[in-house]
């Protein structure tokens, strides 16, 4: 039996994925041919796939993340976009781990290698290292909020 993840979703589904979240400098980023491409993500879910995708035509290292749900074959871009990370948890549980969340939500503001999780009630808090100072900060995210949020 295949892994969920030994099928990655097509570049059209990961550019209408991208037509979704309404950002026009993704979708110019990820509009030609061979602009990006697809790597499975560490953390698999039991019933989402989760991929990233790197972009090839930036002048950094830059890409997000993308779940995807085999038995529909739904794509939702996840990075910085909590609406999106809670659908997906509500739909596969097994990615509800803090760890799981930050690998599902970073991006954007919230960048940087974790260097701790937790879960918090109902949400999770995570310290992380930022790669370039080098300082941990901390982040707050709970599934009800529209965002994530700094703390100290």
């Amino acid at each position: 039996m295949a892994e969920i993840w030994e099928s990655p979703p097509s570049p059209d589904a990961v550019r209408a994925a991208v037509a979704e979240t309404g950002d026009p400098e993704l979708a110019a980023w990820t509009a030609r041919p061979g602009s990006f491409v697809l790597r499975p993500a560490e953390r698999q879910g039991s019933r989402t796939a989760l991929f990233h995708v790197v972009l090839v035509e930036v002048p950094h290292a830059m890409g997000f993340l993308v779940a995807v749900d085999p038995a529909s074959g739904r794509v939702t871009v996840t990075s910085g976009r909590p609406e999106a990370v809670r659908r997906v948890i509500a739909t596969d549980p097994a990615l509800g781990d803090p760890a799981s969340v930050w690998e599902l939500i970073r991006g954007g503001a919230a960048q940087g290698d974790l260097v701790d999780a937790a879960r918090t009630g109902e949400g999770y808090e995570f310290r992380v290292r930022d790669r370039d100072t080098g300082e941990v900060g901390g982040w707050a995210f709970s599934p009800s909020a529209t965002s994530w949020t700094p703390v100290g």
